[in-house]
């Protein structure tokens, strides 16, 4: 959708991306039109409406994505006091979907928490009020709940645990201190000389490493329960 911002043809879905699609796509098709409406349960009609909501947020991630790395590479200069006005507004878009795409990626993580929590009925709002994907996964694992699925799921926050770290520091500064371009500022004022542009490449390099994890983990979720699903299987 945001690609004719840079007279772009729309996104042709490939990789990771096609294959969180395509399965997501599968598991909704199963639990609405594969159905007659009499076997529909309230059950099978909220998770298809949690599937369809994990679809449209991972299509929204990455365009911010994309659109966050487009602005990135019309920046030429090094230093702040260098950008010229046009530099300058594409340095703040830039910060603006990189933003964007940060707080989606937790986002995204969230609602799959609340999906999983609803196909395993975990009851977790029980323990927590506003609960996050990992409290989930807390919960999953005390009650031995979709034990294979836990285990790989488990797996993925050891894997990205550094780069999702340092996203999560980041996206606490902005959702709930100081926004990070406010930090600059303030670390700027205390800083005598040219400022040097903060190392972009490296957080885009932890952004690409979230959203592949956001994807790694909703392509092991529906391929499980598409596996269990075509088994017949009742225990998860």
């Amino acid at each position: 959708m945001l690609r004719f911002m840079f007279g772009q043809e729309n996104r042709t879905d490939s990789g990771l991306l096609a294959e969180a699609i395509e399965l997501m796509n599968r598991f909704v098709k199963l639990h609405t039109t594969n159905k007659l409406a009499s076997k529909r349960s309230s059950r099978d009609i909220r998770l298809a409406l949690l599937t369809r909501g994990l679809l449209r947020s991972l299509d929204e991630l990455e365009q911010s994505i994309y659109v966050c790395v487009c602005y990135k590479e019309q920046l030429k200069s090094r230093f702040m006091e260098d950008l010229e006005v046009g530099e300058r507004n594409d340095y703040h878009r830039h910060i603006y979907f990189y933003k964007n795409a940060l707080i989606r990626i937790f986002s995204i993580l969230d609602k799959l928490g609340g999906f999983l929590n609803v196909e395993f009925s975990l009851e977790t709002q029980k323990e927590k009020e506003n609960f996050s994907y990992f409290t989930v996964l807390r919960r999953m694992k005390i009650r031995s709940a979709g034990v294979p699925l836990e285990k790989m799921l488990f797996d993925f926050k050891i894997k990205y645990q550094e780069p999702m770290l340092r996203l999560k520091v980041v996206r606490n500064l902005e959702v709930h201190a100081m926004n990070e371009e406010l930090a600059d500022d303030l670390a700027r004022l205390l800083h005598t000389g040219p400022t040097p542009i903060e190392d972009i490449s490296s957080k885009l390099n932890d952004l690409a490493q979230g959203y592949e994890m956001v994807c790694r983990v909703l392509i092991t979720v529906f391929r499980y329960l598409e596996k269990v699903n075509r088994q017949g299987s009742t225990s998860r």
